[in-house]
């Protein structure tokens, strides 16, 4: 096994840390052996992979997996991956993966089921956890609106499981928002409404093609969504709680999706 270059180390390091270089390469960093192995089996194209001296003596079964499917293992020293990493306990193995290639672009779905929005969503926790909710629920996509996290950020990443290999996700403006209305699909936003009747079951249960948009932790879904929303969706808590964490809120309304689709 070769050991890795300090340029293979920068470069793993500025992928990391910096959206500009993800975008200009096409490619991210995956960091654990649970979610490298998700992504190769999910088909997704590793380029390489670097191990610490630790995790070589205790995880060899994991590295001839690798190996054993073309893929370059480079070893490095414990301190000089630790540095690379993002976590502060890292496992000590990580990935550079191809950003994956999407088989449909966004107006191929005119016509189907569900989308989901996600307007000025900042925290990468937060993304990636409905990113995964997405491909739980097999959601057609996820559009992202105004300044959300990257969704190739290290902890959307984490959060995703791996789902970000599988979800189509899609960066989009004003202008394709009302396209995608045009097009038949009911656009949703799931905010506080002082109409109590329009319960999230009542709305959910129409069989339509629909876009659900979900707003930033702080402010909500903002105006410029509200406005093009068709309706708003309102899922009654308690009236001591001001609001839902936004993934808590989308994992509800998929279930309830999900439930009015049974038989």
């Amino acid at each position: 096994m070769e050991r890795a270059s300090k340029t293979q180390l920068k470069e793993i390091r500025e992928l990391l840390r910096n959206k500009k270089k993800r975008d200009a390469s096409g490619l991210f960093i995956v960091e654990g052996s649970k979610i490298i192995s998700d992504i190769s089996g999910k088909g997704g194209s590793i380029r390489s992979i670097v191990v610490s001296d630790n995790f070589t003596e205790k995880n060899g079964q994991f590295i001839e997996g690798m190996e054993g499917k073309n893929i370059e293992v480079f070893s490095a020293g414990n301190k000089d991956l630790e540095k690379a990493c993002s976590l502060r306990n890292p496992e000590g193995v990580l990935a550079v993966v191809d950003k994956p290639k999407l088989d449909k672009g966004l107006y191929d779905f005119f016509g189907e089921g569900t989308m989901l929005l996600l307007d000025n969503v900042q925290d990468p926790g937060n993304v990636g956890t409905i990113i995964r909710l997405a491909a739980a629920f097999q959601v057609l996509a996820v559009i992202l609106y105004g300044e959300c996290a990257d969704e190739f950020n290290p902890k959307t990443v984490r959060a995703s499981s791996g789902a970000i290999m599988s979800v189509p996700t899609y960066k989009v403006n004003d202008s394709d928002i009302d396209r995608l209305k045009k097009s038949g699909m009911k656009l949703l936003a799931a905010c506080p409404s002082e109409e109590k009747d329009k319960k999230i079951t009542r709305l959910l249960s129409e069989n339509i093609p629909k876009i659900i948009a979900f707003g930033s932790e702080g402010k909500g879904v903002s105006d410029k969504i509200s406005k093009k929303a068709d309706d708003i969706l309102y899922i009654p808590i308690a009236d001591e709680v001001e609001s839902l964490n936004v993934a808590s809120a989308a994992a509800i309304t998929l279930y309830e999706i999900g439930r009015g689709e049974q038989p």
